[in-house]
């Protein structure tokens, strides 16, 4: 039953109109094939005729599938600059070179006869060290909504309000923050249903991704506000195993949890306890 769900969700996303769409797809092996939709099915293949060759790829090959608006450039397969950044590592400092040194032959020292009568030497009083008081800590200032915010009635996740991407993962998954990143910025536009801010303090709410490395690993999704002071979790999932298919798990949650949740919303089925936590009176 979950799998026919999701299957029909990315129907109603993607396939609008499956035989006027022309597509760009992006795989895992870096190319892009851009194209008209000749078939998609759901979790197997999608065909896209490229040059009037139909080019099959499969569903556990593909990155992403944008619709490409009408009147640009004919079909052509390209291969882009690959998704992720690689992140150059900074070059390892040379050893600078040891220089010998020479070994030092101590100066003759002439001898001195001792004097006859020799005065005390002083007496040097030892000085404790003045202990210096611990500063005092100063509390960062609590973020404050946007002016707009302030006065803010209704529904904060309704259609056209503003969101914030809120990504931040294990300090050892730091490369997954920008992967979910771009996915969930990519989905954002293409949906059209909310608008993404870079200033948290200007967002009616947060869309959350969390990875955590201790022990098995977990990926959570969730919605939160600042406003509200409430947080809701959507969904979870095991950490996979590099980015690349992080950036897949990332689209199939957002399949899964945030478009059902469109839907609701403008069908007005939404959960009492999600409207309650996410509306301002």
């Amino acid at each position: 039953m979950r799998k026919f769900i999701i299957t029909l969700l990315l129907a109603i996303c993607v396939l609008g109109d499956a035989q006027a769409k022309r597509v760009c797809v992006g795989t895992r092996a870096g190319k892009v094939y851009v194209g008209e939709l000749k078939e998609m099915k759901s979790f197997v293949h999608v065909i896209v005729v490229v040059g009037g060759k139909d080019v099959l790829i499969p569903f556990d090959q593909m990155m992403y599938i944008d619709e490409v608006p009408e009147g640009s450039a004919e079909a052509v397969e390209v291969v882009p600059v690959p998704v992720v950044a690689e992140v150059e590592s900074e070059p390892e400092p040379e050893p600078e070179p040891v220089e010998e040194k020479a070994e030092v032959v101590p100066e003759p020292v002439e001898a001195v006869p001792e004097p006859v009568e020799s005065e005390p030497a002083p007496v040097i009083a030892k000085v404790e060290p003045e202990s210096v008081p611990t500063p005092t800590p100063v509390p960062e200032p609590e973020p404050k909504s946007a002016p707009e915010l302030n006065h803010y009635k209704g529904f904060l996740l309704d259609d056209g309000n503003k969101v914030y991407l809120n990504c931040k993962c294990d300090p050892k998954l730091a490369e997954y923050d920008q992967a979910a990143l771009d996915v969930l910025k990519r989905q954002l536009r293409r949906d059209g249903y909310w608008v993404a801010v870079d200033n948290p303090n200007e967002a009616h709410f947060f869309i959350n991704y969390t990875a955590s490395a201790e022990g098995s690993g977990k990926i959570t999704l969730s919605i939160s506000s600042q406003i509200t002071g409430k947080e809701e979790i959507l969904g979870s999932a095991k950490v996979p195993e590099d980015v690349d298919e992080n950036r897949k798990l990332v689209w199939e949650l957002y399949n899964k949890y945030i478009i059902p949740l469109h839907i609701k919303i403008e069908k007005g089925n939404i959960p009492k306890r999600t409207k309650t936590s996410f509306t301002v009176e």
